[in-house]
């Protein structure tokens, strides 16, 4: 009997962490694809959203129309995933999953502190406090050097995956040039939330956005972004 409850002290110990998190896998039944998972308890929640939360903790790779992999180099598909215009990452999680709203990301975000609202009213950002991205980054991959890594207590394991960027100009707005960029440095994650401040012209989505220095929700540019997505479960 003992040896039992040491046993299951053990497994309980193994597979949850200081915020009172569980970690588990998904099985994508589309193409076979697995994704750890993270299910963790939602305090000072968002009025209509659940008391748990369970987001995946790896990039989607899912491949449909509207897809790129970073610098159209194979290899970086495996650790980093795919980059999603925004159209094809509202359709791009596998049935009973979704893309986080922003309030999701927010509510998600305020587990491991606080979030600012900083700005002018058509380009606000929420940044987190002081130190707060360290929580959220993977161990490894941040900087030129491997050298800028978080702590990855949050277990949210955040990559910097980069992403693809369109150039516009002109009158007539032709595309102009088409790049890649923050790999090493940035991870961008899509939200399915229009930025209410600039609803008019439809033409930016909340995300968010992690660096070096700092985690922040942004507004990114619908027809110029393909970034990274994680999916929430219903």
């Amino acid at each position: 009997m003992i040896v039992r409850i040491i046993l299951l002290i053990l497994y309980l110990c193994s597979h949850s962490t200081s915020y009172g998190q569980d970690i588990g896998e998904f099985t994508d039944p589309r193409d076979g694809q697995k994704y750890k998972t993270l299910t963790i308890p939602i305090r000072n929640r968002v009025p209509g959203l659940s008391t748990k939360m369970t987001i995946m903790i790896e990039n989607l790779n899912y491949v449909l129309p509207g897809v790129y992999v970073y610098d159209d180099d194979a290899s970086n598909r495996q650790p980093f995933g795919l980059l999603y215009e925004w159209d094809a990452a509202l359709v791009a999680c596998p049935e009973g999953w979704r893309l986080p709203t922003k309030s999701d990301w927010l509510a998600f975000l305020q587990q491991f502190g606080k979030m600012d609202l900083k700005g002018s009213p058509r380009g606000e950002n929420y940044v987190g406090e002081d130190g707060m991205h360290k929580l959220l980054m993977s161990q490894q991959g941040w900087g030129s050097n491997n050298d800028e890594n978080g702590s990855n207590k949050s277990r949210f394991n955040g990559i910097p995956g980069g992403g693809r960027k369109i150039r516009k100009g002109g009158r007539r707005k032709i595309q102009q040039e088409v790049r890649f960029e923050g790999m090493d440095f940035q991870g961008n994650w899509w939200s399915s939330t229009y930025n209410e401040y600039d609803v008019s012209s439809k033409d930016g989505a909340w995300s968010l956005y992690l660096n070096i220095d700092r985690v922040s929700i942004i507004t990114s540019k619908i027809e110029e972004s393909s970034l990274s997505c994680r999916c929430i479960k219903k």
